[in-house]
């Protein structure tokens, strides 16, 4: 009980309480796996990376198991040692790999990086577990949409039987139709994503790019322009404006 109160102390930022139950928790068992988690886990609040890392690599020696190998991971990544990340990761999979949770964690984490043909065995390795995964099959086909089209659409086919509804699932569905030539369903989709998220960059982009193929030049322009100029990041904001600048001549 004390370790949950500690846990809500924390969450609500509620500084006095946390301290006053986390001395308790370390005067009742201060090796513990959960009272060790918690302290990384206010270090890591307080952006003390290094500190937070000492325990919770304690943590994970004391009790090695997914949550404590993912946290563990997540402060590397948060401490910019990815590379580390990825070795904490692979090095858990090997002993455990039917762990779905980790290989896509790793997985996704390989292709933030770009390292997308490194993450591409990962994603098989979860849907050879779990067929229905609905994370592996959307960021797999993602990761196949130009290297093998074709492939990258029958998962991303899969992923909408599964969840037909998904704005994210739609957003892939419909650029990977544009990339095997359905320009006329990629835009039905595009519009079906961005009624459900009217505000996703992404997904707006997406829809330039997709109205740009359909030969409307002068709305493609107007939308990428609007897009861009709110100022808020997204992962291909880049390709926007190459796109942009392109339409423009």
């Amino acid at each position: 009980s004390l370790v949950s109160l500690a846990k809500l102390a924390l969450v609500e930022d509620e500084q006095k309480q946390f301290e006053q139950y986390l001395a308790q928790l370390l005067d009742l068992a201060p090796q513990a796996p959960e009272v060790l988690r918690l302290q990384a886990q206010a270090q890591r609040a307080d952006s003390n990376y290094e500190e937070a890392l000492k325990f919770a690599a304690q943590a994970f020696r004391t009790s090695p198991t997914t949550q404590s190998v993912l946290e563990l991971a997540s402060l590397q990544m948060s401490a910019g040692r990815k590379q580390a990340a990825r070795k904490t990761m692979k090095g858990w999979l090997k002993q455990h790999p039917d762990d779905i949770a980790v290989r896509l964690k790793l997985a996704n984490h390989l292709t933030r990086g770009k390292r997308t043909r490194e993450a591409q065995p990962h994603y098989l390795a979860v849907l050879q577990l779990d067929p229905g995964n609905l994370t592996a099959l959307n960021n797999l086909a993602w990761n196949l949409r130009r290297e093998k089209p074709k492939k990258a659409l029958e998962y991303i086919r899969k992923a909408s039987k599964i969840a037909p509804d998904h704005p994210e699932v739609i957003d892939t569905l419909a650029v990977i139709e544009l990339l095997n030539g359905k320009k006329r369903s990629a835009r039905n989709n595009i519009r079906r994503a961005l009624a459900a998220r009217p505000d996703d960059p992404t997904i707006r982009y997406h829809d330039a790019m997709i109205t740009a193929a359909l030969g409307e030049k002068n709305r493609a322009i107007a939308a990428l322009e609007e897009l861009l100029s709110t100022g808020n990041e997204f992962p291909e904001q880049t390709q926007a404006e190459a796109l942009l600048n392109k339409l423009k001549g």
